[in-house]
């Protein structure tokens, strides 16, 4: 515990201990915590495998003929999907991790930086080996592309997606007071990103005043890059019965087959010039962002706290005896 020496009439400014000391002891005990109580890494790990097979059940061997472009694109949107589930599922895990530090930190216990940090950290092994085995399991059940390039590209991702995800929900739940407050209104917040994903719109028709939210949504950064890992050098043919009829066909005959390649997709929905790397640079930026707004949100709540805890300490001690 730290020590306390005497300051102004507000009570005691509290010293706490030295960084280093606050950052080995919260991660001591985060890891204890998980030793003790492993049901949410579990419940993480079923989440991730459980939509993986559900995934792979419905799109199992799309093949690729004209019926498989629907199948190959809603499940491409689909995955990037998780977004929305990864940012629920912080929450209600988070409101209750928030009301134990604001208590702690009153104590003197640790800062909000060293909390952050460490939260940080012990998220870290579950938030990428999780998704990476989701990943495993979709590609090669769903049967994408078999090249070892695009299944890495795709497993990166889906681990940006996820995490973009999280940091989102970690943000929302450090801005509301309450869990309640914040159930009602996460829901309106995320959905625009769904929307203005590319999937439902193209992104190229977006009004001008809704044209900004595309900029700050991760499932259009992971739809673009999902879709252009699958699609770029996919090559598509025609059942019989998907052949289409033209003047130019011998004998009156359907001969014609309307999509023959990935990249025809691509320019479909409007993404046909997407740059991967680029939309994987701007979704570790907007974990990043997202992550440190959400200290600073934390940052400001524990400091207004403080600030009427003071006062009202000065306000007790000025009444008269």
């Amino acid at each position: 515990a730290a020590g306390r020496r005497w300051g102004s009439l507000s009570g005691y400014v509290r010293r706490r201990a030295p960084i280093s000391l606050q950052l080995s002891a919260l991660l001591v005990r985060s890891t204890r915590n998980i030793l003790r109580n492993p049901m949410g890494v579990r419940a993480r790990f079923g989440q991730a495998v459980v939509m993986a097979a559900i995934i792979s059940l419905i799109f199992k061997t799309l093949g690729s003929n004209q019926q498989s472009v629907q199948g190959r694109v809603g499940c491409l949107f689909f995955l990037a999907m998780n977004f929305m589930s990864s940012s629920f599922g912080v929450l209600t895990v988070f409101s209750g991790e928030r009301a134990v530090f604001e208590r702690e930190y009153a104590l003197g216990m640790y800062e909000t930086g060293v909390f952050f940090l460490t939260k940080i950290i012990a998220e870290f092994p579950p938030s990428i080996v999780f998704p990476l085995i989701q990943a495993a399991i979709i590609y090669w059940s769903v049967g994408f592309q078999p090249y070892a390039s695009n299944f890495f590209i795709f497993s990166c991702v889906n681990v940006l997606i996820v995490n973009s995800g999280m940091a989102l929900g970690l943000l929302i739940a450090s801005v509301f007071p309450s869990l309640q407050v914040t159930l009602i209104l996460a829901p309106p917040l995320i959905l625009p990103l769904m929307l203005f994903s590319g999937f439902f719109i193209n992104t190229n028709s977006i009004p001008p005043y809704f044209n900004w939210i595309k900029y700050i949504s991760p499932i259009k950064y992971g739809f673009e890059s999902y879709s252009a890992t699958e699609f770029r050098g996919l090559k598509l043919h025609c059942d019989d019965s998907e052949l289409q009829a033209s003047p130019a066909c011998p004998g009156g005959k359907p001969c014609i087959c309307p999509i023959e390649n990935g990249e025809q997709i691509l320019d479909s929905l409007g993404v046909g010039g997407t740059v991967v790397g680029y939309n994987l640079l701007y979704l570790v930026a907007l974990w990043a962002g997202w992550t440190f707004l959400a200290y600073l949100r934390l940052r400001r709540n524990v400091a207004l706290q403080a600030a009427q805890r003071s006062k009202i300490t000065d306000v007790g001690i000025a009444q008269p005896l």
